[in-house]
């Protein structure tokens, strides 16, 4: 620490201001990562020099109890006023040896004898600790105590901040309010499923936690580490929680409700209640994202890439879900299904369908070009290819190789016959290579209009000469669905 230092530094119109080499003499960098965990372990010798001594209360399993330690909060305890002075006098020194300071203007000491509170100075430290008055309360991680806790009054403040009620009794409205607010900002369609919005992104699902789940899972989560703590504290809460019984009752009656009796004992119980919970929440899902699913060809792990890191804005994540889910309005009774609106339609073909292809070819010919270290734009999407006559989509070559990309954005039933028909390309490749005398691969880039990728994707653009994200062509394909679907669903509103 004694070689640490530091620099302050203004800069303004006419230059800068400096203050020179500040030494820093005591303590790290305030917000460095590090603080909380330094500060831990420079206080494990406090609580290690109190439990050597034999002071405090002695509780019914010969555990002997003298003090409590969170981070910054400390509180003692002692039989007696002379246990009290030699266990302020043990932190007195440590926190001088460490060159700690107490705040003494927030500390306070209560000294109870049958039951009544007495008054007593204590002069370990520079100034004396406050007493508290008989009707006062001191907080001890937010608790209100004194001479125990205040049961009562920590009822009604929790009644107060409505705590209390929402994990009993409003977790089901609370639900509903929240969703009615993401519905009114646009970010949940008012027809989209429930049940997908609470899963998590990498399973398709929009992500955010519902209540009464999170209320479950803690509740088992604490019940199990109650049981399996081998803390010794934590064994003397679990003694006398037995006779209450209620957090292990009710960790017993969520178990009951979704495990297997032969399983409700077994370990891990929060992690296998998540587990169930999402699998309940899967078996009510709409039949068409199960049966999107359930195919063969689906790329599971980089599907739903795009709820997680492409970055769209809450109202298009929405409008995608949603017309994914078959929830949108749309002239059924006339065939004008979702698929068919958004790769299917031949008059939107030449126009909208060609504009979301041709956005994916402009980024692809933007990578080429950028890997070329020729002069692009920033962003691919202020880059302006040159027209060209032919219908390929894209052609490479470079260094006696070339390289055919075929980019397709077909309805998402269509993606695995689409990247199949590869064998139209043989002819061609067959042809160049006899011409050029050049090795000829074709590499098909299919992304399906609502999101579906096949098997394999990823491994096709890494034969592509050139760096290509897969999370960036998904994202540009879904904005131009949801371009389409907000243009051809607004005609006639």
């Amino acid at each position: 620490m004694t070689g640490w230092k530091t620099e302050i530094k203004l800069y303004h119109s006419n230059g800068c201001l400096g203050t020179g080499q500040i030494s820093i003499k005591r303590g790290i960098f305030q917000g460095d990562s590090l603080s909380p965990m330094l500060f831990c372990m420079s206080l494990i010798s406090l609580t290690s020099m109190l439990n050597l001594e034999k002071l405090g209360y002695s509780l019914a399993d010969s555990q002997t109890i003298n003090h409590l330690l969170y981070m910054d909060d400390l509180k003692l305890y002692a039989r007696d006023k002379k246990q009290l002075d030699q266990e302020i006098g043990i932190v007195k020194k440590i926190s001088d040896d460490i060159s700690m300071e107490f705040g003494l203007d927030k500390c306070s000491r209560v000294l109870i004898k049958k039951g009544k509170l007495e008054s007593s100075p204590i002069a370990n430290f520079d100034s004396e600790v406050r007493e508290l008055d008989q009707d006062e309360v001191y907080k001890y991680l937010s608790v209100d105590e004194c001479d125990g806790i205040r049961h009562r009054e920590m009822k009604k403040k929790l009644r107060k901040d409505t705590v209390l009620e929402l994990l009993t009794g409003w977790a089901l409205s609370f639900s509903r309010w929240t969703r009615k607010l993401l519905t009114i900002h646009g970010c949940h369609h008012p027809k989209a499923d429930v049940d997908r919005l609470y899963m998590p992104t990498s399973s398709g699902g929009r992500g955010p936690i519902e209540l009464e789940s999170a209320y479950y899972c803690t509740i088992v989560g604490l019940s199990d580490y109650i049981c399996e703590s081998k803390d010794r504290y934590t064994c003397s809460v679990k003694r006398h929680e037995e006779s209450k019984a209620k957090v292990r009752s009710q960790a017993n009656e969520i178990k009951i409700k979704y495990f297997e009796p032969e399983s409700v004992s077994l370990q891990n119980s929060k992690g296998r209640l998540k587990s169930a919970i999402f699998q309940e929440r899967l078996e009510r899902v709409h039949g068409q994202f199960l049966r999107c699913l359930q195919n063969s060809w689906t790329d599971k792990e980089t599907n739903f890439a795009w709820l997680r890191s492409a970055g769209l804005k809450g109202e298009t994540e929405s409008l995608i879900v949603a017309a994914h889910d078959q929830a949108l309005n749309t002239r059924y009774h006339q065939k004008k299904k979702i698929g068919h609106i958004i790769a299917g339609c031949t008059v939107l073909a030449p126009t909208e369908f060609t504009h979301r292809h041709n956005k994916i070819a402009s980024y692809l010919h933007w990578s080429i070009v950028k890997e070329l270290g020729q002069h692009v734009p920033e962003h691919w999407y202020d880059h302006q290819p040159a027209p060209v006559v032919e219908r390929d989509d894209v052609v490479v070559m470079r260094e006696k190789r070339c390289t055919l990309i075929d980019v397709a954005v077909p309805a998402d039933a269509n993606i695995a016959i689409k990247v199949e028909k590869l064998c139209k390309y043989k002819d061609l490749e067959i042809e160049i290579a006899r011409m050029w005398n050049t090795k000829t691969n074709v590499v098909p880039v299919v992304v399906g209009a609502l999101w579906p990728l096949k098997i394999g994707f990823e491994k096709y653009l890494e034969d592509l000469p050139f760096r290509v994200s897969a999370e960036e062509v998904q994202k540009i394909a879904l904005l131009g669905t949801a371009h389409i679907l907000r243009k051809v669903l607004s005609i006639g509103q």
